[in-house]
């Protein structure tokens, strides 16, 4: 099973946008990512991981 997630966002303020995605955005979306992981996992249970 394979689920998939689109997400696009646009930084604001040039070199300073870029800076506060590296610094704060990207921690966040890992974070919101991983919860989103645990909550799929507790509802449909952990799932083995497919080897190609």
């Amino acid at each position: 099973m394979l689920l998939t997630d689109n997400v696009t966002y646009a930084m604001l303020l040039g070199r300073l946008g870029q800076l506060m995605h590296w610094l704060m955005v990207r921690k966040q979306l890992d974070d919101i990512f991983y919860c989103y992981k645990k909550k799929f996992e507790d509802f449909f249970g952990k799932l083995e991981e497919e080897k190609d």
